[in-house]
């Protein structure tokens, strides 16, 4: 999918920013990538996904999420990844955050 522009070029980033979806709302992200940028409709849509019936498959997608920084260094650049996917519902064993195998 097309990034979801946050801070645009030449403009100051704060040094963390905050990313939050719930379970719910990753689903219809799932379905429909093009609702991140309609987020009054998004969480509308995810109120449907909220039901106990549901809960098998907001957990197969939210432990999927993964996040990916890019960045353009020019104004009109290409896309560049900035860093590595970030898996938030993950955790690394002792080994793996040393750096062994």
């Amino acid at each position: 999918t097309e990034p979801k522009v946050i801070f645009d070029y030449d403009r100051r980033v704060p040094a963390a920013y905050k990313v939050e979806f719930s379970a719910a709302e990753c689903v219809v992200l799932r379905k429909n990538p093009e609702l991140l940028n309609d987020m009054e409709k998004l969480v509308e849509e995810s109120e449907k996904w909220m039901k106990g019936k549901h809960d098998a498959v907001r957990e197969e997608v939210a432990l999927a999420v993964s996040i990916k920084v890019v960045q353009k260094f020019d104004r009109n650049g290409k896309w560049r990844d900035c860093g590595y996917d970030a898996t938030p519902l993950t955790q690394l064993s002792e080994d793996e955050e040393d750096g062994k195998e």
